[in-house]
């Protein structure tokens, strides 16, 4: 909580989005770490949307936040929301017709952490894909390479 206070404090929140404006439209307040996210991601197209897997994935963009069952969603992967709990700030995702929040999962800060970084990764120009023994192959897989980091660091 006190890293959310220095980040506030010692960043300005995006001035250029209209919070007030969607907070009204979606009739909630928004939560403070979806703010200071939007701050970051409103002017990179790319953490938007990842281009590598054909805009199937990615963090909605701030007019396409929408409320579903007292859960925020932010992002999605293909048609699957994922969103945050307005009620107690958990990382819920939508699985099997139901709203989930995996126990021992990621929690927001890790997994937009996850996803921003994934998407810094995969727009660097050494990650190519290729065939190799008939399979097509890449020279890097950040997300599996972060996700078993941040799982053991969880640990």
């Amino acid at each position: 909580m006190k890293l959310i206070s220095q980040i506030s404090v010692n960043s300005n929140i995006n001035n250029s989005i209209d919070y007030e404006k969607v907070e009204s439209e979606l009739n909630i307040k928004l939560p403070l770490e979806v703010k200071i996210l939007y701050s970051i991601i409103s002017n990179n197209e790319n953490l938007q949307k990842n281009k590598l897997i054909e805009n199937k994935e990615g963090f909605l963009s701030i007019n396409e936040l929408y409320v579903e069952e007292g859960i925020l969603v932010f992002y999605k992967i293909k048609r699957t929301p994922v969103g945050i709990s307005l009620t107690n700030r958990q990382l819920m995702n939508y699985h099997k017709k139901q709203w989930i929040c995996e126990e021992g999962g990621f929690n927001f800060y890790n997994f937009v952490s996850m996803k921003v970084l994934c998407n810094a990764i995969s727009s660097m120009d050494f990650i190519i894909s290729g065939k190799v023994s008939g399979k097509l192959r890449t020279a890097l897989n950040p997300k599996k390479i972060l996700k078993i980091l941040m799982m053991n660091r969880m640990r």
